[in-house]
């Protein structure tokens, strides 16, 4: 026999085996499932960790991520539990992770991720491997193994989604079989099975750009050889981009028809492009829709998400302009996962995402909340908040005990709490919160009733997304912290080590915005200062409108090499021209990527004219491609046009610049080189 025909026979007697084992045991895995993955470190920025006894209830299937490697190699797996009192005392983990399975719930290890990519080049690495696993499942005891692979992980060649290619995706895809065989001859049961790809390595499968030069749907192979085994597929619906769907339209994350369109591409299947072979798709009762739990790139605003989601399962109207192939929906979706559990129990509105799972698939009593007019800031008094309950009603006398609006303004409170119908009140705020607090957008206040309130609901119910307290805008002359924004689409909000703020709203595909509402008090010139950070070099490309008007754009240049430079913050400065009254300023990634710490909208503008500068000879004067310096320049070249609006913004070390991209005009050019030292020029473009 050649190597490729026993390849062959071992795929099939490994399919065989996990057929027979697994025919049975498929019931294992929750259904609805409530996938979520659990950190196994404690970030010292966000001290988010939480211990498994802390854990949520309602998740029921847990993700610890994730091995780690042994010897620094990238084939063979080692998992030690790392925060808190797990560290010191291993006991303590397999004590309250038996718990938890006792109560029904499944425990998996993850493997891969962005910090352990996992790649089996020759046949005694993968035996490593199935090795190395198959102890760590054995001693910890997990239910089952969450395949996990990200960047190198997938850097195959020449990979087909039925005949795999590469040898190493071959090796991957025994590797995973053996470890499961093995299992299930010393347990007598199943070894669950779940993969959690990102976008780029399935739905990107489509795309003949991505398949060509960025491994697009190299993950499909693995997915289309083991699809009886797996148990859920949970594509990362974020971190992503834009990216087509099964009708060749491109859709932005963190929409509902980005979620509905590549969710349907997943369970309906499509040929992939290049040649990639087909993908003959999963049935929706092993398909999750996972997206991040708290802020994050790709994150959707509950609202937003939980309308999409009614839609998937059939129980709402189209939330967006994407129309389902099955029109009924998708009802025996196996459910929904989230990064992280410890994001969503620590994050601002605390819960969101579990809460939303529960009254998507558990049929329990929910409230919904909502503010029928604008709460302005400073002017909350005789404001109201409107709260439905679905699948309940409420109780006959309404007493506002019963009754708890958290995150209110200081100055705040509830008025009264008024019975409307038997599934709707209205609760009235009274008092003002104090000037200086319009400063803050509220978003997160959230609305508890007691068990009391209900005819027959046994537990309390809350809600904490729907209501919105709306700043009338930032007074200039003021600081804005980028993550305190009015909206915001297509960013995330990362954490730092900064001595201004510890978060910055970072990563954005081209597309992102934040906006900010802003109150201007004087028609005049202001000074912009913007501080960012990026390794990109001369690729970060950014936008300034107001009121849907670009008044400037510039490129941004790398602050630091490498991944300090996503931390090593570089202030620059604009003139902007603003007219009094309010409007809304704009911050638009053209070309990613970059991440904004702040922004300041001083009074004045960057007085040339008023500074003691040295002159610059130029030349030519006037220039049509290229100007001269008289000596090599190494500092910060800033130019501006005669309204005052920044052209150029860059830094330069060289005697030249070129000005052919320049429109006819005349030009103030000043330059700050690395000793400080400032000169001026003039310039006539023809």
């Amino acid at each position: 026999m050649t190597l490729i025909e026993i390849s062959k026979m071992k795929k099939l007697f490994y399919l065989a085996l996990l057929t027979l084992c697994s025919t049975q045991t498929f019931s294992q895995m929750p259904s609805p499932a409530m996938v979520g993955y659990w950190e196994n470190w404690n970030h010292q920025i966000l001290n988010n960790f939480i211990y498994f006894s802390e854990i949520d209830p309602r998740y029921n299937v847990i993700m610890v991520s994730f091995a780690s490697r042994k010897k620094g190699r990238d084939y063979e797996l080692n998992f030690v539990p790392e925060p808190g009192k797990y560290w010191h005392d291993a006991t303590l983990f397999k004590n309250e992770m038996a718990q938890l399975q006792s109560e029904g719930k499944k425990v998996f290890l993850s493997i891969g991720g962005a910090t352990y990519p996992v790649m089996l080049d020759s046949l005694p690495e993968k035996k490593i491997f199935v090795s190395s696993v198959g102890e760590i499942l054995d001693k910890w005891n997990f239910d089952g193994l969450d395949i996990d692979l990200e960047t190198s992980s997938l850097h195959f060649n020449n990979y087909k989604i039925d005949s795999f290619g590469d040898p190493r995706l071959t090796l991957m895809i025994e590797g995973i079989q053996e470890i499961m065989t093995n299992y299930y001859s010393k347990h007598g049961k199943k070894l669950l099975l779940t993969m959690a790809p990102e976008t780029i390595y399935v739905q990107g499968g489509m795309s003949e750009n991505l398949v060509k030069n960025k491994y697009g749907g190299a993950y499909l192979p693995i997915i289309e050889a083991l699809k009886d085994s797996i148990d859920m597929l949970n594509v990362q619906l974020y971190n992503s981009g834009t990216m087509t769907g099964l009708d060749s339209v491109y859709y932005k994350q963190s929409t509902p028809d980005f979620i509905l369109a590549l969710t349907e591409a997943v369970i309906h299947g499509f040929k992939g492009a290049n040649d990639l072979g087909t993908f003959s798709g999963l049935p929706a009762s092993k398909i999750g829709v996972g997206l991040p739990s708290c802020s994050g790139w790709g994150y959707t605003e509950p609202e937003v998400l939980e309308s999409t989601m009614k839609y998937l399962l059939g129980q709402g109207p189209k939330p967006g302009e994407y129309t389902l192939k099955q029109e009924e929906g998708y009802p025996d979706l196996r459910g929904m996962m989230t990064w992280s559990i410890n994001l969503d129990k620590n994050c601002e509105d605390s819960g969101s995402f579990i809460n939303l799972y529960d009254e998507l698939f558990n049929d329990v009593p929910y409230l919904k909340i909502s503010n029928p007019d604008s709460i302005i800031i400073t002017q909350e008094d005789g404001g109201i908040i409107l709260v439905e309950v679905e699948k309940d009603s409420f109780a006959a006398d309404i007493n506002p005990i019963h009754w708890t609006v958290s995150n209110l303004p200081d100055g705040v409170s509830v008025d009264s709490v008024l019975s409307l119908n038997d599934t709707t009140v209205k609760i009235i705020l009274k008092g003002n919160s104090n000037p200086g607090a319009e400063q803050f957008h509220i978003y997160d206040v959230a609305v508890e009733a007691s068990s009391e309130a209900f005819s027959h609901s046994k537990n309390p119910l809350s809600k904490n997304f729907g209501i919105e307290l709306t700043s009338p805008g930032y007074f200039i002359p003021t600081r804005i912290e980028a993550e305190n924004f009015h909206h915001m689409f297509g960013s995330e909000i990362r954490p730092i080590e900064d001595t201004d703020n510890e978060i910055k709203l970072g990563g954005g595909n081209s597309g992102a915005y934040s906006d900010y509402k802003i109150i201007v008090p004087e028609t005049k010139t202001y000074t912009l200062d913007f501080s960012y950070a990026t390794p990109m070099n001369n690729k970060a490309d950014y936008s300034i409108l107001v009121d849907s008007v670009e008044i400037l754009r510039d490129t941004l240049e790398r602050t630091a090499r490498g991944n300090i430079g996503w931390d090593t913050f570089k202030t620059i400065s604009h003139n902007i021209q603003l007219s009094k009254g309010k409007h809304t300023l704009r911050i638009y990634i053209n070309t990613p990527w970059y991440g904004l710490n702040w922004f300041e909208i001083k009074e004045g503008a960057i007085g040339y004219k008023e500074l003691n500068l040295s002159q610059i000879n130029l030349y030519p004067n006037p220039v049509t491609d290229v100007l001269r310096f008289q000596k090599n320049i190494n500092g910060t070249v800033h130019i501006v046009d005669v309204t005052g609006k920044t052209v150029y913004n860059s830094v330069v070390n060289s005697n030249n610049l070129d000005a052919s991209h320049f429109s006819p005009g005349i030009y103030q050019i000043v330059i700050e080189e690395v000793n400080k030292t400032l000169s001026m020029g003039r310039f006539v473009k023809r």
